[in-house]
């Protein structure tokens, strides 16, 4: 009988098209991480004296007019004393977060100079920021109420002083 030839194995270093699905989400994953980290919220703590008409994921900052932010959190401090509001900034904004920064709540006043605040009313209470100069920082103490006007805008700039003060507050009109 005549041999049968010998079989030669033929060997193909290919990879299989099914490691494709693999490599796609690996490469799909790590754009989404890279994502995550690059567009990833700005978060800060301010400390209020109270959470009088604050509001987790309600409550919205604005920056001369514009939204800049929400309240995702709010937390009796640990000490106690007070109350911190965990703010969550868009990244754009993170220029803006520095160490003197100031924040107040505006809430509508009706006072003798007159109305403040009305829009609130409708869209309801809402952190005012005004950026400060510094490093940038993450806790800030919030202002009971809005801070005086700033001395380098353009204006005449006076300061008042008397032994008393009956009726006088902040925001009354100077009629000359």
């Amino acid at each position: 009988t005549q041999a049968l030839p010998e079989a030669a194995p033929e060997t193909k270093r290919r990879i299989s098209i099914i490691w494709l699905l693999p490599i796609i989400a690996a490469a799909i994953g790590g754009w989404l991480y890279y994502n995550s980290i690059v567009n990833a919220p700005v978060r800060v703590v301010v400390q209020f004296k109270t959470a009088d008409g604050i509001a987790a994921d309600k409550t919205k900052v604005f920056y001369k007019g514009l939204p800049a932010g929400k309240v995702s959190a709010v937390a009796l401090s640990p000490k106690g004393d007070a109350v911190d509001v965990k703010i969550e900034f868009d990244p754009t904004l993170e220029h803006l977060i520095r160490q003197n920064t100031e924040f107040w709540l505006v809430t509508p006043t009706v006072n003798m100079t007159g109305i403040t605040g009305l829009e609130t009313i409708v869209t309801g209470n809402y952190i005012a920021i005004r950026p400060g100069n510094g490093p940038p920082a993450s806790t800030f103490k919030a202002l009971d109420s809005p801070p005086p006007l700033d001395e380098s805008a353009s204006g005449l700039h006076l300061i008042l002083t008397s032994q008393e003060q009956p009726s006088v507050q902040y925001g009354s009109p100077v009629y000359y």
